[in-house]
């Protein structure tokens, strides 16, 4: 009975977190690499790997996790969002003029 009021519990938890959470941390990993591909140029490769994707990947990190307890995330809008973080910073670092440094 337990077991059945535990994986209950678990799954009305995975469902909250895919919502209205999950929304949030692909907006915030999102508002990272606009910021990123908006940043003056100069300033970029001294921040993008610290702030900008260190940031990015604290959210879809904290995304895969349920009580602290990292799961295996099957939510394809987050793994897109992840994929269009790296492509827009990637992007952002080869406009700058010292990208071939970096």
């Amino acid at each position: 009975m337990s077991k059945v009021k535990i994986s209950g519990f678990i799954s009305r938890l995975k469902d909250y977190h895919h919502g209205t959470r999950g929304k949030t941390r692909r907006t915030l990993m999102l508002t990272y690499s606009n910021v990123a591909v908006h940043a003056p140029k100069e300033q970029l490769l001294s921040r993008v790997e610290a702030d900008v994707t260190g940031n990015v990947l604290h959210h879809y990190r904290t995304s895969c996790q349920v009580l602290g307890i990292t799961v295996t995330n099957k939510d394809m809008h987050l793994k897109l969002t992840l994929i269009q973080n790296v492509t827009e910073i990637s992007c952002a670092i080869l406009e700058t003029r010292d990208s071939q440094k970096f």
